[in-house]
C-alpha cells in the first residue's frame, strides 16, 4: 500500500479480528477518500484473502512528537494501535 503513492503512513491491524483493518495517513491532505479506496483494492486484488484489508480509515500523521513513531518515521505499533484505538474499535462493530 505504501508503494502505490497514495499513503504515506500505514498501520494494519487485526490479530484475532474477522478482518484486517488499516489506519491511514494519506501522502498528500486533500487526497480524496475514492483514492485511497482504489488503492486499498488495488492491493487487496493481489494478495490472498486472510491478508485482505477489510476496512481503513484516515489518520493523522504518526509521529516522534506523539510517541507513535521513531525519529526516523519508523511506526511504535504498540502506542500508534492505541491512539488508534477507538476508530478500530468502531470498523468491529
Amino acid at each position: 500500500l505504501l508503494g502505490t503513492g497514495v499513503a504515506a503512513q500505514v498501520l494494519v491491524v487485526g490479530e484475532a479480528r474477522p478482518f484486517l483493518a488499516a489506519a491511514i495517513v494519506p501522502a498528500h491532505p486533500d487526497l480524496p477518500d475514492a483514492a485511497i479506496a482504489a488503492a486499498v483494492a488495488g492491493v487487496n486484488r493481489a494478495l490472498p484473502d486472510y491478508a485482505r484489508i477489510g476496512a481503513w480509515f484516515r489518520s493523522a500523521p504518526f509521529g516522534e512528537a506523539d510517541g507513535t513513531a521513531t525519529a526516523n518515521g519508523r511506526l511504535r505499533r504498540a502506542a500508534a494501535r492505541a491512539r488508534c484505538a477507538p476508530e478500530i474499535d468502531r470498523l468491529y462493530l
